[in-house]
């Protein structure tokens, strides 16, 4: 392993165990430990270990645990075997690249320790190639005695912010907290001591819940209101998001239907409510990645605008749509046909307010335009969906849902309660921006808010791969099966 020339970050290289003495005495009270880190290549298992006798322990045989408990935390765990994570505690594990901020109060979750008496990096890779995997661990801090300054002022704290991430919310809460307390600068820490959590996770669903739960009075759920109304038939919403009902079927576009659906649409309070997003919905539940999109094959007013070509369609990501527990569509290299992909992306970080938005996004994309014409999903995939379940594509537009908001968080001394309330004003959508007001496409959007590097980046650009970049693209998906697509001499596509 590595250590920087400052002694603030180790970084492993290959297989190896490591333990390095650590002299903090025994009696450490309620005490608090925390680290940065982030994995640049996969190996089998990564993890910390605060230790007192460097033996790994074993959570669920009592044999072991007589004298040998658990103490390592495993970021990262890609073992294929099941029974070696009883040596571990599991909590968040980070995508490739991906920085997170561990914070743990291992007073409450490691029990019978006699000392901290080592710190242990585990980076084990016994298997094939012994040199993979790589990963870096930084900032290690041990807090002790923790408590929250906030709760021992016994005094009411408010705050406004913005947007309701949970950054904005840490640095509001930073901002209470002056030069005596000491948990001046590490909001995080100050959280996880008036709350009495146990990790970082915990504080970040807190937070995550006060500022959803902002929006909820300004919520309205638009497709319980299209599944129950009495012109259309039950459950309508959730069929056509998967392609069906006459919304898709219907080519007449002066049918008297789609027409009354039309006009029950335009009533809504899109610019004045914050539209329920259907997470209940198969297509568009765990959305995780903050993108989602629709395509449509065919229009009932003529020729549909062709805005993006198909790679091919992964059945397996959207089993549930298609109604086969497996298969794929590989599309050729140079697609004929009208394709139109439209998306829209949020910030999932807590409450944001591009996150309560999504839904408006959602019906403005999806269902707000039914007199446009366009209608029928992508065979093997929904009409609309996580970004994740779709088509491979190569671009698509972008739409945002935008407006002001204010919320207002309010700590009570007398409770030790946390709320949040919010101020929002009209809002609209339309095309995605960027700083210069200029109009972008999704994967830009995407990017715009999520950052030109980094994993989601990388991500993002195996969903919509860039003109001319299907071939690659369908390869890179083949070859996880054996197969490979060729290009002949006509530039036509086959199988081999």
């Amino acid at each position: 392993m590595t250590v920087s020339e400052d002694g603030k970050s180790i970084t492993t290289h290959g297989n190896m165990w490591r333990s390095l003495p650590i002299d903090i005495g025994k009696d450490l009270g309620d005490y608090v430990v925390s680290f940065d880190y982030v994995l640049e290549e996969p190996g089998e298992i990564a993890a910390i270990c605060f230790d007192e006798n460097q033996s790994l322990g074993d959570h669920d045989n009592p044999s072991m645990n007589k004298y040998n408990p658990v103490r390592c935390i495993a970021p990262s765990y890609y073992d294929s075997s099941t029974t070696a994570k009883n040596n571990y505690v599991m909590n968040y594990e980070p995508a490739i690249n991906e920085s997170h901020r561990y914070v743990y109060r291992l007073s409450n979750m490691f029990d019978r320790v006699s000392g901290l008496n080592y710190l242990g990096i585990v980076a084990d890779n016994d298997q094939g190639d012994k040199s993979v995997g790589e990963w870096t661990v930084s900032n290690i801090a041990i807090t002790t005695s923790l408590s929250s300054c906030i709760k021992a002022k016994n005094v009411n704290v408010n705050f406004d912010i913005e947007d309701c991430t949970v950054d904005n919310f840490l640095a509001g809460i930073d901002n209470q907290l002056d030069d005596s307390c000491p948990q001046k600068d590490d909001p995080l820490l100050e959280l996880l001591g008036l709350w009495g959590f146990d990790n970082e996770m915990e504080v970040i669903d807190k937070i995550s819940s006060i500022c959803k739960a902002s929006y909820e009075d300004k919520e309205y759920d638009f497709m319980e209101a299209l599944s129950h109304d009495p012109h259309l038939e039950r459950q309508l919403s959730t069929e056509y998001l998967d392609g069906g009902t006459f919304l898709n079927y219907e080519e007449d576009p002066q049918d008297e239907s789609i027409i009354k659906t039309q006009a029950l649409i335009d009533a809504m309070p899109a610019t004045s409510q914050v539209m329920t997003y259907p997470e209940d919905h198969h297509a568009l539940d765990q959305c995780y990645s903050g993108l989602a999109m629709c395509c449509w094959v065919d229009s009932r007013d003529g020729d549909l605008v062709d805005n993006t070509d198909i790679c091919y369609v992964n059945m397996k990501d959207s089993r549930k749509t298609a109604h086969v527990q497996d298969g794929w569509s590989i599309y050729g290299d140079n697609h004929e046909g009208n394709i139109n992909c439209h998306g829209f992306a949020w910030d999932i970080s807590g409450g944001s307010i591009s996150n309560a938005l999504k839904g408006n996004a959602l019906f403005d994309v999806g269902f707000a335009h039914l007199s446009d014409g366009k209608r029928e999903q992508v065979p093997g995939a929904p009409l609309c969906g996580c970004a994740d379940r779709m088509p491979v594509v190569t671009k698509a537009s972008c739409t945002q849902a935008t407006t002001t908001s204010t919320v207002s968080v309010s700590y009570t001394a007398t409770t030790g309660l946390v709320s949040a309330t919010s101020t929002i004003g009209d809002i609209t959508t339309g095309p995605c921006v960027n700083e210069r007001n200029e109009e972008v496409d999704l994967k830009t959007h995407y990017k715009n808010i999520y950052g030109a590097e980094g994993h989601q980046a990388s991500w993002v650009d195996t969903r919509l791969v860039g003109e001319g970049q299907c071939h690659r693209a369908i390869n890179d998906f083949l070859s996880k099966k054996g197969l490979v697509k060729a290009l002949d001499g006509d530039n036509t596509a086959a199988i081999q």
